[in-house]
């Protein structure tokens, strides 16, 4: 998969100002997103306005970018972890909590790497053993709700924490394909924060 982000500027009423493209291995559009000007969007699947999606393979980057006197569009690259981040943003699929506190550890005398948030109706931890495991562990509330996996990403954006998981660990931990946790730090303990990230997602972080 790759994945797009057009620009696209000018003075059109009825037309988008970005576009934002999932472009699958055969070089067809799977999803889309317009954003106009005045903030409303439309987006586009196989499930949602499927006829609207492009027809035939994708243009290039190079067939994408032109330089007009009424209107410029410029296209590029974008990593899937901000696609995804903005198709969660506009397609409203994801949980969001917000910490009442946590716990930080960084490689303690056992090799163990953590990251805890405590919620008002449950908690959510993140830990790996440095010297032991290739592979994440991941709680959500219950031991029933984890499991082990590689297949996350995560994102540090203000004081938020968003990850993004899978089909199958979201439905490992009962929870949407995308947690976002709020979390009030000092500085010091955010810098504690990406350190721990560091250690436990060596392999998958942005």
């Amino acid at each position: 998969m790759k994945y797009i982000k057009i620009h696209w500027l000018h003075n059109f009423k009825d037309d988008p100002e970005f576009i934002y493209s999932a472009i699958n291995e055969e070089g067809y559009e799977e999803k889309k997103i317009e954003i106009f000007k005045r903030g409303n969007y439309i987006v586009y699947s196989e499930n949602i306005n499927s006829d609207r999606l492009a027809e035939g393979i994708y243009p290039s980057l190079k067939e994408l970018t032109f330089e007009e006197e009424t209107e410029t569009m410029q296209a590029f690259e974008i990593s899937e972890i901000k696609f995804k981040e903005i198709w969660d943003r506009y397609n409203s699929k994801y949980m969001e909590k917000k910490a009442i506190s946590f716990e930080l550890i960084s490689n303690d005398g056992e090799n163990l790497s953590s990251v805890y948030f405590e919620f008002n109706d449950g908690y959510f931890i993140i830990c790996r053993n440095l010297e032991k495991d290739d592979t994440i562990y991941f709680e959500m509330n219950d031991q029933c709700n984890s499991g082990y996996s590689n297949d996350c990403k995560y994102i540090i954006e203000n004081s938020f924490l968003i990850l993004y998981f899978s089909e199958n660990i979201s439905s490992e931990l009962k929870c949407e394909t995308t947690l976002r946790i709020s979390y009030e730090m000092s500085e010091q303990e955010k810098e504690h924060l990406q350190c721990c990230l560091e250690e436990i997602f060596p392999l998958v972080r942005q």
